[in-house]
Order: C-alpha cells, then structure tokens, then sequence
C-alpha cells in the first residue's frame, strides 16, 4: 500500500482489500492515527476586519501556535479507527484549508498573469482566480474569536457535544410509562409488520437513544431545547418517539428497535395528520369562500408536533428505500403547509426574539418564540437540502425566510441564571444576512454555527436561482429594438454553469461568500486545536454542488448501474452521448471551476476520515464527492478534453506534486486551479487522479469511506453491514455498479478499457 508522501510514479502493492467482499471491507481503517505536528497555513483574509493575535492561539504543548508559519508539516498522515459507539475525535494540530480559487466560466479568455502573480483580491473580478490571502500580525489590539459578542456570551467554541451530558436523565419512568399508554390507547402497540409488542424497547434503551439524539443529532441541527424537552417529554410522546427513532440510527445493533418505533411513529402521524385529524378531512364545510381569506388548514399542527414530523421527515428521505422516499415527498407537503399556516417563518410578534428588545431571555415566552423560529427554519433547510440531494423542486423559497435567525446556542441550551448582563447583539433575518456577505465582504456579527449552516444553504438556493434565472430577467427594458441571440438562446440551460455574464459574476460572489464563511470557521478550527466542526463539510459540500454538473453526474452513474443490472437499452447511447458532452463542457470550457470543486472533493475526504459525525449529509457528501472525483478522472482521459486542456503555452509548475487530501497552503491550492492539468495531484488510496487507472480506485476509496460508518464495522461475521441511515447501502451498490461495469467493459476490450464513454458505448 502507497504511502501518501510516495512518489507519482512510486510502484505500490496490490491490495487485497479491494477484491474482497463489502463486508470485508469495513476494516480498511482499522488504524492508529500518528499525532500530526503543527502546520503552517495562513487562513485569514487580507481584507478581514479583525486583528488576530497569533499568541492568543493554542500552542498544544509545544510552544507554538498551531499556525506558526515555524511549523513543520509531519509526513504521512495514517487514516484513523472509526469505533462503534462514539468516534474518537483525535485533537489534531493542523488546519484544514481548502479554500477555494474561483473563476468564471464566462471568463474564457486565458489570463496573461502567471498562477502565483494574480493580483485580484476576490473571486467576483474575474480574474481566474484571487490573490493568495497571506496570515499578517498586527499589534494594534487582539481578537479572541467571540470579540464581538458581549462578555459572558459565547458563539460556540465549546465541542458540539457540550449539551451531550448523560448525567441527567432525558426519558423519565412517567414519560416512558406514557409513551406505552399512549401507543396502546391509539391501537400503535402492535403494527402489521408481525413484530411482537413485547419487543418495545425498554425504558433503559429508549433513555439511551434520546441521549445519543442529543449527542449527535442535535448539535448539528439544534431545534430542540435539551432542558425543555426533558422537562416536557412526560406530555409530548410524539415528540419523544420521534426523537428516540432518530437516536436508535446512531446505536449499533439497534435496527429492530429503529424499525419498531418508526413504524409506530409513521402511523401515529399518520393519524394524526400533524394536527388534522383524518376524521376531519371527510367533513365538507358548505360555508361561503370569503374573499382574501387564507386557505391553509384553521386547524394546523402544534410547533411539538411538527418537530416530530420533521424527525419523521429525516427517516424517511434518509432511509434509502423507494417507499420511503416517495412518502417522504408527501410528508414534506403536509409540513410545509402546516408550517405556513403557523406562520413560523414570518416576521411577527409570535417570533420574535430579537433578544435586545427582550426583557427576560430564557422566559418561557422567549423560549416559545425561539423554538417556532428554529423549528420553521429547520425545515426550509431540510427542503433545500433535499433539491441538491435527490433532484426534487423545493416547496419553500428563501423569500419565504422572513423571521429572524436563531439566537446563540449558549442562551437557547443555557438557563437563565447564565445569562450575561450586558445585553445581546441584534439578531437579523436571512436576507439580511445575504446581504452582509455579498455586498459588505464579511460575515455578520453574532451568528452561531447552525446560522451559518443556514447561511451556506441560502447561498446554495440564491446562486441555483441566478444560474437558471432566464436570459430575460438579466436584461435592462430600453425603449430600442436590440438584437436577440437565437444560438445562445438554444443552448440547453444548465443549473451550474453560467449563461450570461450576471450569472458568472453571482456565481463567483457566491464563492467569495463561502471563503467568509470559511475563514471563520477555520479561525474556530484553530481555537480547537485543528478539530474540524460539521461546518467545515457543509462549506466543502456546498462548493461541489455549486460548481459540478451533480444531475448530470448522478445520471450517469444510474444509467451506467441499470447497464450492470438490465443490460443495455436502447437509448442508452443517447444518455451517455449526452453526459459525454455536458461532462466535456465542465472539464474544459469550466476547467477552473472543475478542479477546484476538486479540491473541495479531496477536502470532504479528508474531513471524513478523521472528524465523521455520522450526520444525514455525510452519506450524501461522500457519494458526490466521489462521483465528482471520478468524473473528473474519466473525462480528463478523453482525447476532446486532452486536446483542448493541455493546448497551452504554461510549463510544468513549481511544486509539480500535492496531496489534494491534506491541508494545503492557499497558494498550492490556487496553483492547482490555474494549472492543475499539468501537475500530479494525489489522493490516499487512489494516486495521481489524472492517471487513467485513478478511475475505480477513487470508486473504490469512496464506498470505503460509506462503509466505515460506526454501524458499518460491528459484524464481524458475513452479514450485511448495519448502515447508521440506510441510504448508504444504495450509494454504495451505486459505486460498485460503476466498478462492476468497469470491469466487464475492460475484459471486453484491449486498449480502451480506462476510457469511460467509448468502453460504455462499446457495451450498447
């Protein structure tokens, strides 16, 4: 096996592994992690409005910041063990720092500056890419990370699991007991899938999956209040069930009990309608319509209720069957309509928190208003989530975001008695948030990380919006007859690559947004001794799904899939001729975009190998990270894309070699963008991606990284690995699908078997 500071042309030995069965698999990284020395990267832009006192950071016990330009960057990074129960986060000194270069793909024209000259400071100049951000000490005051908080209040530089104590008891006897009377009045305390009532879980486990609940999924998505739900769960049993349905997918072993109380929670739901009785809906009101007067339902559900809907929502889109997900999309209309009918993402009274014009933070009105604006706004984030993730047309659009954004995680899960006393800053909607980054270059005061979260997804959505916007709507009314292009207007419209000039300059400012955002999350990073929060694999996630072609990507590995299962069919040709194409338009009239959604590909992995939280992205990110990756090889091997890339007058860069997986300096990652084709970009496992062979091995290396789940490494005998979510066991057939069709194209043919569109085209 490779070594990652091997050489490109280092021979390597065969590894074993990759004949094995899956199962067998899942003990690829069943190794220890070496303690990485300190790393130096410079992560703060130029134009950054604070000062950072570099003495201010960690030094972890060797007398230097963990961004000591000083630093030595350690050799062979060595992949870490994912345990059963909980990952060991090993408190690495490094700085992970892919940070994008952009540029436009309307900005065809070749730059006469050379990869290390370029002088513009953002993205949205157009300049291929910006000018390498260089770390600068200042000695005119220092910046702690929460300097723009009051004293006493924090953003969260605390691990995410601070709020996962397990001393306290989150599932009483009574709100067990409740939960069974409950199931048991309604008829729910036996299903007709033929599992026994006995095999309830029992109060001790039940107990264990809320606090694993509250461990690893609530950090990440926090809109549920630790205390309050412990306080109230005796009378919110819906709440509990659902709850304890999203914890049991993080205990290993536990499958028969997340299928008991998820069926058992799909049909109280069911019954219930999320607060609409189905007795109700057979009733016809014969009352006149009054002009003006909303249609939504006068009988919406409770905030509890809905929370326990949007759980139900995760398991069903996250659960990888065609059931499930066909249900998903019926649930998630319920939701949005229920949502809107309690106007929980609208600017009124009901939600507002604005906490400088709160007399008492932490009352229970306070808490209220809180919880219907984080419950409102989780959901508009898992509807984005799902148009990226599946390809479906969201129901609620960032203009429906009206309410403000939540307020800091330490007030939401603190108590009252820790509050500070010098008040609190001004909360802001989502927009005005937006509008902070795009147009004033820095990121809004007081934002804790699942506004951020936020942030990134609302970027996703204004930036789709922009690219698919029409030519029309970029245009200036005159009163003059102006010519109208018809070629242009026959190109087909593509969700990621830019149409008109407006579109580039929207796409490339989304990207300068990100690095904002990014920068930030590094300086948090730094706090925490190179620990890599969830943020860091949202902003990673976000670059490649903005930046890649993803619908034409994930087509193209269905239909290579369905050619291994049901052989060719007969327009087979026409789809793969037309990933073919689109493939070749990213790869070469995009090609800078291309290998810096790359970068952030390589990035994801590394994340994922060392800081994996097992969250309902992951599964998602790994796939299009890795199908992103191998398209990229596989195109690149075309002799289109070879004629048109490497037809150009730039030489062989200095360094020629990088680890596209490991932390990079800013000016290595933007030498890559500029001339990447002509260097020897490595990842772990896969080698130089630019070698035709790359192709199965990236294939190989992401069904690794979905099968070293925590859940995925408890068999130790032949049986189907127990997935945290279910849907990766679907990723994972999709990448062996590819591999398998890769393997019989190469056994039917001499020279051609690495080229991904002829060796396909020869199967049809």
């Amino acid at each position: 096996m490779r070594r990652d500071n091997a050489a490109p042309n280092e021979p390597r030995e065969e590894n074993s592994i990759w004949g094995a069965s899956l199962g067998d698999v899942v003990t690829l990284y069943d190794l220890d992690l070496p303690d990485l020395g300190p790393l130096g990267i410079n992560w703060i832009s130029p134009g950054y409005q604070y000062d950072i006192d570099w003495n201010m950071l960690p030094n972890n016990g060797t007398g230097k910041s963990p961004l000591d330009p000083r630093g030595q960057q350690t050799p062979d990074a060595i992949i870490p063990t994912v345990h059963d129960m909980d990952h060991s986060f090993r408190q690495q000194t490094h700085q992970s720092t892919s940070l994008a270069i952009e540029t436009s793909s309307c900005d065809s024209a070749q730059s006469t500056q050379t990869p290390l000259t370029a002088s513009a400071e953002y993205y949205v100049n157009g300049d291929g890419s910006r000018a390498p951000f260089r770390g600068r000490y200042h000695d005119r005051g220092s910046l702690a990370i929460n300097q723009a908080l009051p004293t006493g209040l924090k953003i969260g530089n605390a691990p995410e699991a601070a709020y996962s104590s397990c001393s306290s008891t989150l599932c009483s006897e009574e709100a067990y007991g409740t939960l069974l009377d409950t199931l048991r009045h309604h008829g729910l305390d036996s299903i007709e899938s033929g599992i026994e009532s006995t095999a309830f879980p029992t109060h001790a486990q039940i107990e264990l999956y809320v606090q694993q609940y509250f461990a690893r999924f609530n950090p990440v998505f926090p809109f549920l209040r630790k205390t309050t739900f412990e306080e109230e769960s005796p009378q919110r049993w819906l709440l509990l069930l659902a709850v304890a349905a999203i914890g049991s997918r993080f205990v290993p072993g536990s499958r028969d009990s997340y299928n008991i109380l998820s069926e058992r929670l799909d049909a109280a739901l069911d019954r219930c309608k999320h607060g609409r009785y189905s007795v109700l809906d057979n009733v016809i009101d014969n009352d006149l319509y009054v002009p003006g007067e909303n249609l939504m339902s006068t009988s919406p559900a409770d905030v509890q209720t809905l929370q326990a809907g949007i759980l139900h929502l995760v398991c069903l889109m996250q659960s990888g069957t065609q059931g499930s997900m066909n249900k998903a999309l019926r649930v998630r209309h319920d939701l949005v309509n229920s949502c809107r009918s309690l106007k929980l993402l609208e600017l009124s009274s009901e939600n507002s928190s604005v906490l400088s014009t709160c007399t008492s933070p932490g009352s229970p009105s306070w808490l209220r208003s809180e919880a219907r604006i984080r419950t409102g706004i989780s959901l508009w984030l898992f509807d984005c989530s799902m148009m990226y993730e599946f390809g479906v047309r969201p129901l609620l659009n960032l203009d429906d975001v009206r309410t403000k954004l939540p307020s800091c995680e330490d007030i939401w899960q603190g108590s009252l008695q820790n509050r500070p006393e010098h008040g609190f800053p001004q909360s802001m909607t989502l927009t005005e948030a937006l509008e902070v980054l795009y147009m004033e270059k820095r990121l809004p005061v007081g934002l804790n990380e699942f506004s951020v979260g936020l942030l990134i997804h609302a970027i996703y959505r204004h930036t789709k919006d922009m690219l698919t916007a029409s030519r029309l709507r970029s245009w200036i009314p005159s009163a003059m007859a102006e010519h109208r292009s018809a070629i242009q207007h026959n190109r087909p419209s593509l969700d990621w690559l830019p149409s008109t000039q407006i579109g580039s300059k929207w796409r490339n400012s989304a990207c300068d947004s990100l690095d904002i955002l990014h920068w930030h999350a590094n300086s948090k990073v730094a706090t925490s001794s190179g620990f890599e929060h969830h943020t860091i694999l949202q902003l990673h996630l976000a670059r490649i799904t903005i930046l890649t072609p993803t619908g034409c990507i994930q087509s193209l590995a269905r239909d290579l899939t369905d050619i291994t299962q049901y052989g060719a069919q007969t327009d087979s040709r026409i789809c793969l001729d037309r990933a073919r194409n689109e493939l070749l338009q990213w790869v070469v009239e995009d090609k800078y975009k291309t290998r810096l959604a790359v970068i952030h590909c390589a990035a994801l992995y590394w994340h994922v190998r060392r800081y994996s939280r097992d969250s309902v992205q992951e599964p998602y990110a790994i796939f299009i990270a890795t199908l992103t990756l191998w398209s990229f090889c596989v195109t690149m091997q075309l002799p289109e894309a070879s004629e048109a890339i490497f037809n150009d007058r730039d030489g062989v860069p200095e360094p020629s070699f990088c680890h596209l997986d490991r932390p990079l300096d800013d000016e290595l990652v933007q030498l890559f963008v500029r001339v990447g084709h002509r260097m020897c970009p490595n990842i772990s496992r896969v080698g130089n991606i630019l070698d035709p062979q790359a192709a199965p091995n990236i294939l190989r290396e992401g069904r690794s990284l979905l099968l070293a789940g925590s859940r995925a490494r408890v068999n130790t005998d032949n049986t189907a690995p127990q997935f945290t979510w279910g849907i990766e066991e679907c990723y994972v057939k999709s990448l062996s699908g590819i591999l398998e069709t890769m393997a019989r194209a190469e056994r039917n043919s001499t020279n051609q078997s690495s080229l991904i569109f002829p060796w396909c085209l020869a199967l049809v």
